[in-house]
């Protein structure tokens, strides 16, 4: 359970203006699983937080220059590779 109300219960309209939430939500999978790949360490520890990070910010309504940045932010990252 989460605080306030059911499992995985979320606002209407949390997620970011653009950014879906599923996107957001695969994105943190993503990290999860690569974080499973490494032994325990710094590495493994950042993509563990950057997943908490993003599962934040799916429940979570920004304002339009956050979202903005965010997708920038996602942008980049998914050209690294």
């Amino acid at each position: 359970m989460t605080k306030g109300g059911e499992a995985g219960a979320r606002r209407p309209g949390a997620a970011a203006p653009g950014v879906a939430c599923t996107d957001l939500l695969a994105t943190a999978a993503a990290r999860l699983k690569q974080a499973r790949k490494l032994p325990p360490g710094p590495e493994r520890n950042e993509l563990r937080q950057v997943a908490i990070a993003l599962r934040w910010l799916a429940a979570h309504e920004l304002s339009p220059e956050r979202a903005q940045q965010l997708r920038e932010m996602l942008q980049r990252e998914t050209e690294r590779g």
